[in-house]
């Protein structure tokens, strides 16, 4: 078994544990308190049908496909598109299932809220598990270059976000630069927008900046002189 077939083996398993099993006495308890041993019976056949249809929404939305340690948004949003075809499953269980299976009707829905809560909650851990460990790495072995990034539009934010996603290149988003005012002292990915782009030699020194990038993909000739101009006399 190759290690992609034994990493989504293990996602599989890991998200059904989680959301199937782990969830189910959680949400009854939330929803019961302190008589849930009348509905004890139930709940072996509730873990089952929840596990199969956590399964089947696993599968449909290829969830166990998706690397966890870029998860974004758009994994998120496909999560929850699969914990909408869960809840529904398993609402239709309690609306159809008769005598032989009878919950309260809003078991399903607490228990929808929790699945999601875990396993979004663990994509995103291990995300910042594995770029925690990436930057502990990168800073052992070998100091990272500091970077002042012109430009606070998409192009820049676009940079930054795989600067710190990816430690292991050795460079280090200091912050940026920009000539919008609205921007100036703001905050992008926790990285701040220190002022125009005139200001960049004060910046240079005043952060020990080495290297200057510049991404204003729409930038004319003559802006882009000027930012080279500058850094030239930072010696940067």
């Amino acid at each position: 078994m190759n290690i992609l077939k034994r990493s989504y083996i293990a996602k599989l398993l890991i998200d059904i544990f989680l959301g199937g099993i782990l969830c189910v006495p959680l949400a009854f308890n939330l929803r019961l308190e302190g008589i849930m041993s009348m509905y004890a019976p139930q709940m072996p056949k509730y873990i089952l049908f929840a596990s199969v249809s956590l399964l089947a929404a696993e599968i449909i939305w290829r969830l166990p496909m998706r690397a966890w340690r870029c998860s974004g948004i758009p994994d998120l949003v496909s999560l929850f598109k699969a914990m909408v075809f869960f809840a529904l499953a398993l609402s239709g269980l309690c609306f159809m299932g008769g005598a032989s299976f009878r919950v309260p009707r809003s078991i399903p829905i607490i228990h929808t809220f929790l699945a999601m809560f875990f396993l979004g909650g663990i994509r995103m851990l291990y995300r910042l598990y594995f770029e925690h460990r990436g930057y502990k790495k990168t800073i052992h072995a070998v100091e990272p270059k500091k970077i002042l990034i012109v430009g606070a539009g998409e192009a820049g934010v676009l940079i930054a976000k795989e600067m710190l996603r990816h430690p292991e290149a050795g460079l280090k988003p200091e912050g940026f630069l920009d000539d919008d005012p609205a921007k100036s002292g703001t905050k992008i990915l926790g990285l701040p927008v220190f002022g125009p782009i005139d200001s960049l030699p004060i910046e240079v020194k005043n952060h020990k900046i080495q290297e200057v990038l510049i991404a204003i993909p729409s930038g004319d000739g003559r802006l882009v002189r000027r930012i080279v101009e500058l850094s030239r006399n930072t010696k940067v």
